[in-house]
């Protein structure tokens, strides 16, 4: 026991170490990482009553529930950040992707179903979504691939390998009809071949054959072909917009500049669809005005510019590709979950990273938080 404590203390103690020597900045992640956290507690606090009265007898049974993921998420954060070496992932890439593949694997045969979706694996005490994984599986994957190929990207051998690690999650997370995902995994691969120095030849041709597979998906389900027409037509006539982006537009416009105040939302008022998930960015809209969304996008601004002020003084490639890409997974979800609430995007579920009601997202948000906490204190210059 004395030396779990001891080997506890080392792991602490290392960060202040560094703090008192000048290397500050992953004490600036930490700040934003807890700033994001209690910011979503106080929105689930605020949204989730009216809905717990409609399902359960106790009122708090959501924020009980986000408590408790919150409280799991902080332990995960803990051990990726302070006691597992990020240097560890690249031995055991191959191992996480194959386990991520498992998962989204056996999701189609014990999935539960929501929504005409199934995209979950009820554990009973939580309802885990593979999909959430596969994001920093492929992140890990991905940058073991690039760190160990990056001279040798434009073989065409890598590049039908790196393509592979690619189009084995993507066709598994679209049969789940999770095209959200799809193309946000699809994103930040994209940008890590990049930057990896990829001929702008195959990255354009990569990139156009991309643009027509997800065009052939949304042309397969009528539903995606009707919700991307009202899409288009709500440019031209506002009345033709899907009702949760009607009722986010009256959420943000209704709250002005300064907003109504906490806890004053009247959306929440199971007005608005998916409140607490995908459209929580609405509510905060809503009750804090043009001033406290502005105030979400400064953080995940911050968040961005810090991850890649970490990749780049990462010490070895490995790091590079991981912080960069742990960054553009929190950047765009929250690009996608921002601009869908505000109608610039198609409607799509997209929780918004730290701040939305669910166990899985939580929990792998916190993980990779983690990791790129440990990345900024173990492995910058």
């Amino acid at each position: 026991m004395a030396k779990l404590f001891t080997s506890i203390k080392k792991y602490i103690d290392k960060p202040i170490k560094k703090n008192r020597n000048g290397k500050q900045y992953h004490i600036f992640l930490l700040i934003i990482i807890i700033s994001l956290v209690l910011i979503g507690i106080h929105f689930i606090l605020s949204v989730t009553p009216v809905m717990a009265q409609m399902r359960f007898s106790n009122e708090y049974m959501f924020v009980i529930r986000h408590f408790l993921y919150v409280s799991i998420g902080i332990c995960l954060f803990f051990i990726t950040g302070f006691v597992i070496d990020y240097k560890n992932y690249q031995k055991w890439s191959t191992y996480i992707y194959i386990l991520a593949i498992f998962l989204l694997v056996l999701v189609a045969f014990l999935g539960q179903s929501r929504k005409g979706a199934a995209r979950w694996i009820n554990l009973g005490f939580i309802t885990f979504q593979p999909s959430e994984f596969a994001k920093i599986a492929l992140a890990i994957v991905m940058s073991d691939f690039l760190a160990r190929k990056q001279r040798l990207i434009n073989l065409w051998e890598n590049n039908i390998k790196a393509i592979v690690y690619l189009a084995a999650f993507v066709v598994l997370i679209i049969m789940q009809k999770d095209f959200g995902t799809s193309f946000l995994l699809a994103s930040v691969w994209l940008a890590m071949v990049f930057i990896a120095g990829v001929e702008q030849k195959r990255f354009w041709i990569t990139l156009g054959c991309m643009f027509c597979v997800f065009s052939a998906f949304i042309l397969m389900q009528q539903y995606r072909i009707k919700r991307f027409l009202d899409y288009i037509n709500s440019f031209f006539d506002i009345s033709l917009a899907q009702y949760n982006i009607k009722h986010a537009l009256i959420a943000f416009g209704s709250g002005g500049c300064f907003g109504k105040g906490p806890g004053q939302s009247e959306m929440k008022l199971l007005h608005l669809p998916e409140m607490h998930t995908d459209f929580i960015f609405a509510i905060i809209g809503e009750e804090y005005g043009f001033i406290g969304a502005t105030f979400i996008i400064f953080l995940f601004v911050c968040l961005l510019s810090l991850g890649i002020f970490i990749s780049r003084n990462c010490e070895n490639d490995f790091g590079k590709y991981l912080s960069f890409s742990i960054t553009l997974i929190f950047s765009i979800q929250a690009l996608i979950n921002m601009a869908t609430t505000t109608g610039v995007f198609p409607a799509k579920g997209m929780p918004l990273p730290f701040i939305s009601y669910g166990g899985t997202s939580m929990l792998v948000s916190m993980l990779m938080a983690g990791i790129l906490f440990n990345i900024a204190r173990n492995g910058t210059k």
